[in-house]
């Protein structure tokens, strides 16, 4: 686990989409195990990284389609590009690294330069040294001996002018030397870079690809449920079909038993309408029973009165 106090979005981002493509859900504790730094400041990275995802899953299940299917594939080729990116990222990492080792190559190769220059340089000063002493010399002759001092200095002006030739020559040399190791350190950089630049071609054209394969494979898989959903819906109107068929069927026998049904009514109609007539003789002697029946209860009702009136009158003689 890091122990640091800050962390970025890019550190968060990277150890989610880790976490994806291994198949595990990222989490603040998780994404601190990996990252470290403060809660509150994972949480919120950990909310955009989700967000951006999110937009890029719902962006491209628009393309692909409104259907829970569709969404579902959005964010499955979304986990591919996540896999995919981490790889190529694991990629431009390993280019870095060779770059910076390039680098560090050159560095070593710019302080060998150097360090030639250097040894150039004490080899100019030495000879210089060893000139200054051979005129000290010459000089030191030249005071005793007149005769001897033009001759030695005749011959420090020579050896002057060898040294400076000898000085020149090195200062030649090691600009020489400078200028390859320039010339080569630009030339291993321009390289690295133009390998830089083809590896981050490379990996966009591969994400464009995964992209591209990825959505043309949701749309076969789509068109290939839509083919099997109007299969099932061809299947289901046939079997509706034959199902009417047979209702057609049961109706026009139910029909055919109504028009004997309403054959038999209409016979026990006209049997009704005959007993009808019959019937209403009979209301009419049945009002009369009636009529008898209450002129009866009537009569019964007087003779429960006297009789009530009898009996209060016995009482009362008692």
């Amino acid at each position: 686990m890091k122990v640091q106090n800050s962390v970025t979005f890019e550190e968060v981002a990277k150890a989610a989409s880790s976490m994806l493509t291994q198949g595990i859900t990222p989490s603040v504790r998780g994404v601190i195990a990996v990252t470290g730094g403060k809660t509150e400041t994972v949480s919120m990275y950990l909310r955009d990284f989700f967000d951006k995802r999110n937009a890029e899953v719902i962006k491209m299940a628009d393309e692909l389609g409104s259907t829970a299917i569709a969404k579902l594939l959005a964010s499955e080729v979304q986990n591919v590009v996540d896999r995919k990116t981490a790889q190529l990222q694991g990629i431009i990492k390993e280019q870095k690294e060779q770059l910076n080792e390039v680098i560090e190559l050159l560095n070593d190769k710019e302080k060998d330069c150097e360090h030639r220059v250097e040894l150039a340089e004490a080899k100019m000063t030495q000879s210089i040294n060893e000139a200054n002493e051979k005129i000290n010399s010459a000089k030191e002759r030249a005071d005793n001996f007149e005769e001897q001092a033009n001759q030695a200095k005749l011959e420090a002006n020579e050896k002057t002018k060898k040294a400076q030739n000898a000085i020149e020559a090195n200062q030649s040399k090691c600009d020489l030397l400078v200028s390859n190791a320039k010339s080569e350190a630009n030339a291993l950089i321009q390289a690295a870079n133009k390998h830089s630049d083809k590896a981050e071609a490379e990996s966009i054209s591969l994400r464009e690809q995964v992209k591209s394969l990825s959505i043309e494979q949701a749309k076969r898989e789509i068109e290939q449920d839509q083919y099997k959903h109007m299969q099932e819906m061809h299947n289901n109107m046939m079997n509706d079909l034959a199902f009417e068929k047979t209702n057609n069927v049961k109706l026009q026998a139910q029909c055919k038993s109504k028009n004997a049904d309403i054959a038999r009514l209409t016979g026990e109609l006209n049997e009704a309408k005959t007993d009808s007539k019959q019937l209403t003789t009979l209301q009419g002697q049945l009002i009369e029973v009636q009529k008898q029946q209450a002129q009866t209860q009537h009569a019964l009702t007087q003779s429960e009165r006297e009789r009530e009136s009898l009996t209060l009158a016995l009482r009362s003689q008692k």
